[in-house]
């Protein structure tokens, strides 16, 4: 008797299975209402198919509490030299392709370097330091790591600016790590 209950059951379930449409299968299990898997219907679980788990559809991670930070003037303040000689920001993205993330820092002495390194897995994404007035001092280079560094050695006390970006049609999660000493 036993086996007919299990055979009875596991028909009842193909028949249930092949008779709903496969979105509502999906959805019953949890899962995107477009399926697994990467691209439409990611299996993340938030229906957008972006594969992220943010539900906005944007194939990044969610760095809304420090945008916008797309210019010099609403760059993301750092805690340099105020509250320590460096800084480290995580859980950032460059997104969409066309994002730029700045942020801000101060340097009080003279001859003070700064080093700036962005952390990466895929596309570059590509690191500069900015003087007070916006303009480019130095660009940063990629190791084989998935690290672009950004070094300026004896610097005259201002206002400096880090900017984050990526090449055309690349977006990016990364994270950041400002060093001044």
């Amino acid at each position: 008797m036993f086996a007919s209950a299990r055979a009875l059951s596991s028909l009842l379930a193909v028949v249930a299975l092949s008779v709903m449409p496969a979105c509502s299968l999906v959805d019953a299990f949890g899962s995107d209402s477009d399926g697994p898997g990467p691209g439409p219907g990611d299996g993340d679980g938030d229906g957008d198919g972006d594969g992220d788990g943010d539900g906005d559809g944007d194939m990044c991670g969610d760095d809304n509490g420090f945008e916008p930070n797309d210019s010099t003037a609403g760059a993301t303040l750092t805690n340099i030299p105020d509250g320590a000689p460096s800084a480290s920001i995580v859980g950032v993205s460059i997104c969409p392709s066309s994002d730029h993330d700045i942020y801000e820092l101060r340097v009080d002495e003279l001859g003070t370097s700064i080093h700036a390194d962005a952390f990466f897995e895929g596309p570059r994404v590509q690191i500069q330091i900015l003087n007070s007035g916006g303009v480019l001092i130095v660009s940063g280079s990629t190791d084989e790591d998935d690290v672009t560094r950004a070094s300026l050695e004896g610097v005259v006390p201002q206002t400096y600016f880090i900017e984050v970006f990526a090449g055309p049609g690349v977006v990016q999660d990364y994270e950041i790590f400002v060093d001044t000493f």
